[in-house]
Parts: structure tokens; C-alpha cells; sequence
């Protein structure tokens, strides 16, 4: 039930007028490569949500937060494609085969972002969102294909075991295994990925690096003074990086 209310969410949105006047995103005709995208990747009490905060102070960037993988609802969905597909389209699979395409599927799943964010397509804005639960090859590579503009922010930590007794993770089995194995997915799909990948890990967190990633995102002009700290609350478990410049009152200044 899941993925069909999430599919059917999507294609009302795909025909809806409103959004078919914001962008070619969201058109019956669209083009994959019409918006910029930011996807920031993590791990889990990796420093995510501060990416997420750091990389909204870009401007004309809109990025949102977390939605339970939704969008595995439609890797199901494109398994299930490419097995009809390989049925032949004849006999008990009698299918029209032309009109089964996977860029039909990333379409919907494009127009599905907007809906979940709840803001119209934008030519003019750069969209995306951070999610914590997208760490299988399988998941990188649909998202690589279903946005195949978008640039890639994988987040991490290098001290497995400090994360491993954070929050949540603190009372699950074999959590430090499981980040270890995420890790090594992720730095193995930058590899394979490099012009569109960038790994920032919470070690690495200081203003200049922040800088420097935003170069990479096409935000030459902007700088990072300091770096906000997400999540801290009453968490000690070693959460720490580079506060930059504790008299400034902006966080990124962009000329």
C-alpha cells in the first residue's frame, strides 16, 4: 500500500496545473536534467542535519529534510518494470513495450520531490534534500539516474565507534559493523562517481572545508565564517568539529 499511495500521490501531482506552469520538472513532457540538485547522504548522527542547515544558507537553495525513504517505493517499482520487460510483452505479459520507460518512472519520481517538499518546481532554485537511510549501491545508483543533475554530499564518520554509542545507536547490536560496511559503500560509489560526488565526513567539518565545498557545488563567491552544530542537545559522544570565528553572527557569507 505503501508504494502504490506513494506513485499515485506522485502522478496527481504530475498533472496538476499549478505545477505544470513551474518548470519542466514537473510537465507531462519532462526534462531530467531541467533543475540542479543537492542530495546529502549520511549515516546517522554523522553531522547531516548541520550539512542540511550549512548547504540551505547557499542562495536560491531548497533543501529538505528527511522522508523515511520514500523513494524506495519506486526502486520496487522500476524492479518490477524491468521485469515486464523481460516477459517480452506477449501472452500472459501482453504489454505495448514501447510505452514502458524507465525515464517515464524518474519523471514521476522528480514531480514526487516537490510534492513531498511542497514547494513548486523552480528554474531559478536549487533543489534536493538530506536523508540518512539511502546506503545501498543499488539505492545510490537509482538515485544517480533518476536525477541525473544532481551532485552527491556522502556523510560520514571516521569514528565508527564514538557513532556507534550515540542516540539510538547506542542500544542496537552490531552497529559499529553496520556503519563500517556503509562507509565502505560509500567511499567505493565516490570512487566509481567522482565528478559528482564529494565524501564530508564530521571530522572534516570546519569553515574552510565548508568553503570549499561550496565551490564544488558552483558557489564560488561564497564562504563559510562558522559551522552550526545540529542535534547537540544533551548528547555527549564526541559530536564535535570547528566552530570557526565565535564573534561572527552570519554562518556563510556569499559577495
Amino acid at each position: 500500500m505503501r508504494v502504490l499511495s506513494t506513485i499515485l500521490s506522485s502522478l496527481i501531482l504530475f498533472f496538476e496545473p499549478a505545477y505544470l506552469a513551474n518548470g519542466k520538472a514537473c510537465s507531462g513532457t519532462c526534462d531530467l536534467s531541467a533543475h540542479d540538485w543537492i542530495f546529502i547522504l549520511g549515516t546517522g548522527r554523522s553531522g547531516s542535519t548541520t550539512l542540511l542547515e550549512m548547504v540551505n544558507t547557499l542562495p536560491n537553495v531548497q533543501l529538505s529534510g528527511e522522508h523515511d525513504a520514500e523513494l524506495d517505493s519506486f526502486i520496487d517499482l522500476r524492479k518490477r518494470l524491468r521485469l515486464t520487460l523481460e516477459h517480452g510483452g506477449t501472452g500472459a505479459w501482453l504489454q505495448d513495450r514501447h510505452q514502458l520507460k524507465e525515464a517515464h518512472l524518474f519523471c514521476t519520481v522528480q514531480s514526487w520531490f516537490f510534492l513531498h517538499t511542497g514547494k513548486p518546481c523552480s528554474n531559478t532554485a536549487t533543489h534536493g534534500f538530506k536523508e540518512i537511510r539511502y546506503n545501498s549501491k543499488e539505492e545510490l545508483d537509482f538515485l544517480r539516474d533518476a536525477f541525473p543533475s544532481a551532485k552527491f554530499i556522502l556523510n560520514f564518520r571516521k569514528e565508527v565507534l564514538l557513532q556507534s554509542k550515540s542516540a539510538w545507536y547506542k542500544d542496537a547490536h552490531g552497529v559499529e559493523n553496520e556503519l563500517n560496511k556503509t562507509n565502505a559503500i560509500f567511499m567505493k560509489w565516490a570512487d566509481a562517481n567522482p565528478a559528482r560526488t564529494r565524501l564530508m565526513p564530521l571530522e572534516d567539518f570546519t569553515p574552510g572545508n565548508f568553503t570549499v565545498l561550496f565551490k564544488w557545488l558552483g558557489f564560488s563567491k561564497c564562504k563559510a565564517l562558522a559551522v552550526t552544530h545540529a542535534n547537540n542537545g544533551e548528547r555527549t559522544d564526541g559530536y564535535q568539529h570547528a566552530p570557526g570565528d565565535p564573534a561572527s553572527t552570519k554562518v556563510v557569507s556569499c559577495a
